[in-house]
């Protein structure tokens, strides 16, 4: 009797779907971001489809772009918010394959004279994110003052009034900051975004550099050494995601490039 208990535990074990805990940020339109009180964005959708093709359930923890390594660390499973492979954090945590592929764009006033981003030594920079693969950029050039703005609709604030003197974002963010369209963007933001274009707050930006970074690429992470099955799964469900369109479908959704 106690084996056939055994047994019939063991197989409603296996028969449930797996509930994995995915810590992300959303403050990151169009990739992570609240729309009507829900998650929304490329990276949410990513999920989705990955969660549907691997084959388990998930749930949404959510934090400040720079807790996401703590909150691996308190016990979620893994992290989906536009997060970049690098050096720093491959010492950290195991990656997915990429699902995205981001490009970093150097911006500053309309009429600058800025010719590349050697330019902006001893000027002051503008990000969104600390810890952010743009921080780490603008960190990197001599004497520069970076200032981290909190989200987009301050970034370009301070962009178009003077505060900085040139601004680095990803691609992803290029329809917002270039052409005022905030279609794929979370509602806090648009109101912001929206009283911008209202008020025609200062000139006009256009980029001025263009840095194709080896950490550009956006994958799914989680606390190295942990969770190699799923993270297989992970991968072959993002393969079959890459080759029947859906992840091109997504980002075209999102007017992602």
């Amino acid at each position: 009797m106690k084996k056939i208990l055994v047994m019939l535990l063991v197989f409603c074990g296996l028969s449930f779907s797996q509930t994995l805990k995915f810590v992300t940020s959303p403050d990151y339109p169009p990739f992570s971001y609240m729309k009507d009180g829900k998650y929304t964005g490329v990276d949410m959708e990513i999920l989705d489809n990955v969660a549907k093709r691997a084959g388990f359930d998930y749930e949404i923890v959510q934090t400040s772009f720079e807790r996401i390594g703590g909150e691996l660390d308190l016990g979620a499973d893994f992290a989906i918010s536009s997060i970049t492979k690098t050096a720093e954090r491959s010492a950290k945590f195991d990656f997915s394959d990429k699902y995205y592929e981001a490009t970093q764009l150097f911006i500053a006033e309309q009429g600058n004279d800025f010719i590349s981003k050697d330019s902006l030594i001893g000027k002051k920079i503008g990000v969104i994110n600390s810890k952010s693969v743009q921080e780490r950029l603008a960190q990197s050039i001599p004497d520069a003052e970076v200032i981290v703005a909190g989200s987009l609709v301050n970034l370009i604030v301070v962009a178009k009034t003077g505060k900085v003197d040139a601004i680095i974002v990803e691609s992803t963010n290029a329809p917002s900051v270039l052409f005022n369209d905030y279609e794929n963007v979370s509602e806090k933001d648009k109101m912001g975004l929206d009283m911008l274009r209202e008020l025609n707050l200062g000139k006009k930006l256009e980029i001025f550099h263009i840095e194709n970074s080896d950490d550009g690429e956006f994958c799914i992470i989680t606390k190295k050494g942990t969770h190699a099955g799923e993270l297989a799964k992970i991968n072959s469900a993002l393969e079959s995601m890459k080759n029947d369109g859906t992840i091109a479908k997504i980002l075209a959704k999102y007017k992602v490039k």
